[in-house]
């Protein structure tokens, strides 16, 4: 058991440093399968100047998440640009839903904001990214910062944290607690647009 045991520690251990000697590869891999995601209701973009309601992703904060700092997390661009700076709104994980700002060098360096969507012609009028922005806006300081994705319920039994567009379900515990995904995909779908490339 105990050999059993140090073997395993030592498994997760070269798992790690050869993620960390590779990060590279791995963040080239993770670009490409995120690049291909695209449905009919979108378009991917790799150039500013970005669009108000352009979702834009970047890389996990790997000093706030180590274990998944090979993931993208996405940001809802507001529109505003001042000095060369742009807002976003993001449903992070140490500062609940909040602003974020990035300078138009930050947004070209590719580790940080390596590629953005944007709604179709088709589904794209002023009255849905303003009504997007709106809710997004509407959640600000609504939720505690930490969002568990796992939890108990009164029960005791472990559930999944599933996203709803409606902060108010009084069925949900959970309903108005934003992970990043959840907040920006209701924020479209309440207003018809189902940005979801997998129903996940």
């Amino acid at each position: 058991m105990k050999k059993t045991l140090i073997l395993f520690a030592l498994s997760i251990l070269i798992f790690f440093s050869f993620i960390s000697e590779n990060s590279r590869s791995i963040q080239n891999i993770f670009s490409a399968e995120k690049k291909n995601q695209i449905d009919q209701n979108i378009n991917l973009l790799y150039t500013i100047p970005l669009k108000k309601g352009d979702i834009v992703w970047r890389w996990v904060d790997p000093e706030l998440f180590p274990l998944f700092q090979y993931f993208t997390h996405p940001l809802l661009f507001t529109g505003s640009i001042q000095n060369n700076t742009y807002e976003f709104i993001e449903a992070h994980g140490g500062r609940g839903v909040t602003y974020t700002y990035y300078t138009e060098q930050q947004i070209k360096q590719n580790d940080l904001l390596n590629f953005a969507h944007r709604l179709t012609r088709e589904t794209s009028s002023e009255e849905i990214i303003e009504n997007a922005l709106l809710f997004a806006h509407s959640r600000l300081d609504q939720n505690d910062k930490f969002v568990p994705l796992f939890y108990f319920n009164e029960n005791l039994e472990l559930r999944y944290h599933e996203k709803n567009q409606n902060p108010n379900d009084e069925t949900d515990p959970l309903s108005n607690k934003w992970y990043c995904t959840e907040l920006i995909w209701a924020a479209f779908m309440n207003q018809g647009i189902n940005i979801d490339f997998n129903d996940g």
